[in-house]
């Protein structure tokens, strides 16, 4: 029984194998192909790599762990909302964050900074918002 184990073990060993010829060609280079180049050439057993890395995958997860972690520190300092309710019915709520202000209500039509108060955005149809740190801290319509 062991001994039908590791024959069982050998061949499937075997079976990832890939045979590779090395060839000389006419002008003294060498060559390396999936088929036979000639009588004198060498078979070479090649064993692919136990786990290949799929850089584009882990680039891919990495990005949208920055992104989930992104989005949920501006949940923890601003709060969560029902942007879909609020932008059928054109509200702005205390903690949204500007991003989610241009989602519901569209780009301001001018930006007011100052250094001793929030920053307000200004509506064309007469509405305010004020942002403190990033997120609404007032508005009126």
């Amino acid at each position: 029984m062991k001994v039908l184990s590791l024959l069982v073990l050998l061949i499937s060993l075997n079976a990832f194998a890939e045979s590779v010829f090395k060839c000389t060609d006419k002008d003294g280079n060498m060559i390396f192909s999936d088929k036979s180049c000639s009588e004198n050439s060498e078979v070479i057993e090649v064993t692919p790599p136990a786990k290949q890395s799929d850089h584009w995958s882990e680039y891919l997860k990495k990005r949208k762990s920055k992104l989930f972690q992104k989005v949920k520190a501006e949940i923890e300092l601003c709060g969560d909302y029902s942007l879909y309710y609020l932008q059928k019915a054109w509200k702005a709520q205390n903690g949204m964050t500007k991003n989610e202000i241009r989602y519901v209500m569209g780009s301001p039509r001018r930006v007011n900074t100052s250094a001793y108060g929030p920053e307000q955005w200004v509506y064309s149809h007469g509405s305010y918002v004020y942002f403190e740190g990033g997120c609404v801290v007032n508005w009126s319509r």
